[in-house]
């Protein structure tokens, strides 16, 4: 095929002709187009030595995204890190094709985004295990000195909705980076999911994946985007509003200080207001939240306040969503810390399985977080319920299949 001809259909939602991109490795029937974005165009394709469908990543060998993708999901290979295990795309294979670097995945279902456009928003049931498998994955970039630095319900996707409910990987490491190499004031995070230290310019760790994570987190139990600015200044606005003026040390570190605040006659410190700070029109929270508490009560009906543990558990889904979006980075919660906490382990809820058909829900809804195990055919896997109630006779604290890798 046509240089010209490829690029074209690239370029366009419509129908790709007849086509075979072919590698070292295998040979692609490209069936159709799965979608687009600012990196290219991603075709579903059938790979002709395995007869699997795949999606393939078309991206214009004038960027520098795909080899750095590859490169992140090679290390992490190389580190023997299993994306089933810690819920990351399999990447198969990587090759040039008239023009294209094309990067060969797994077919994955639909993205976070669209999933919560349709069924926002989610019960804390649903999001439990969404948060455990991403903060499995960013443990293992953690433990890997890398940084994904773009985490959002676009690149969180389902697996196979239907068949494996909840199930999620995290995609998308063209902006990935190492650890070591990060560089003070890098232009990183799109703007919804943005940390503090990133718009005050700071040098970041991993730590602003985990920012990230919790305004996900929010968005799936709000049904709309946290924090949505739509500039920098309007970001911090938000933020303060909710959170308060970021720590000292960190105004004092940044160098973009004075786009955001300014001081009155007695030094003490404010936000501009968006005529001091020349902002345009910022965008309107579907919720005006004085404060990450005031999540608890959002769609609190009667019926709700009468159950127990339905308020517990939002009690503590609050609590991990304040220590995910701590504002000192060095304060903020780390993967581990995440899987630790009560709303994860649901420790508050396990004396109420026996008899509680919510928590018995939760339970179930949280097996797709458990490890893969290869079983013999005529063992029938327990639930997650039933795990944890074996875990109550044995008397142990926590069920097994909840415990962190």
């Amino acid at each position: 095929m046509r240089d010209s001809t490829l690029r074209a259909w690239s370029a366009y939602s419509m129908r790709p002709p007849s086509v075979v991109l072919t590698s070292g490795k295998s040979s692609y029937e490209v069936k159709s187009f799965l979608g687009r974005g600012a990196f290219g165009k991603v075709l579903r394709c059938k790979d002709m030595e395995t007869n699997r469908t795949v999606a393939v990543k078309m991206v214009t060998d004038s960027t520098r995204g795909a080899k750095r993708e590859f490169e992140i999901l090679r290390r992490l290979q190389k580190l023997c890190f299993d994306p089933d295990k810690h819920n990351f795309v399999h990447c198969f294979d990587f090759f040039h094709f008239s023009g294209f670097y094309c990067l060969v995945f797994e077919r994955l279902h639909i993205s976070l985004k669209e999933f919560i456009s349709r069924y926002q928003p989610l019960s804390l049931g649903e999001i439990r295990p969404i948060v455990q498998q991403v903060a499995t994955a960013l443990q293992m970039l953690k433990r890997a000195g890398i940084i994904h630095t773009d985490l959002k319900p676009d690149n969180i996707m389902l697996v196979d909705h239907h068949r494996q409910p909840l199930r999620v990987k995290v995609i998308d490491f063209g902006c990935a980076c190492i650890t070591s190499e990060v560089k003070c004031g890098d232009n990183v995070q799109t703007l919804w999911y943005r940390s503090p230290e990133i718009l005050l310019g700071l040098s970041y760790t991993e730590a602003i994946d985990m920012w990230s994570l919790g305004c996900v987190a929010a968005e799936l139990f709000l049904g709309a985007v946290l924090f949505p600015g739509m500039s920098e200044y309007h970001m911090m606005r938000f933020i303060t509003e909710t959170q308060g003026l970021p720590p000292a040390r960190l105004l004092h570190a940044s160098t973009k200080t004075n786009l955001y605040f300014t001081s009155d006659l007695t030094g003490v410190r404010r936000l501009k207001t968006p005529v001091e700070a020349s902002a345009q029109s910022g965008g309107t929270m579907v919720y005006s939240l004085c404060s990450l508490d005031a999540i608890k009560d959002i769609r609190l009906s009667t019926e709700l306040k009468g159950n127990y543990l339905r308020v517990k558990d939002r009690h503590h889904f609050v609590d991990l969503l304040k220590k995910m979006l701590e504002m000192d980075p060095g304060k903020r919660f780390e993967p581990d810390h995440v899987l630790q906490h009560p709303f994860m382990t649901m420790s508050h809820l396990v004396d109420s399985l026996h008899y509680s058909p919510f928590v018995r829900s939760c339970y179930d809804k949280m097996s797709v977080c458990q490890t893969q195990r290869v079983t013999a055919p005529t063992e029938r896997k327990r639930t997650s319920s039933e795990a944890a109630e074996s875990s109550l006779v044995r008397k142990r604290k926590k069920p097994d299949c909840l415990t962190p890798d």
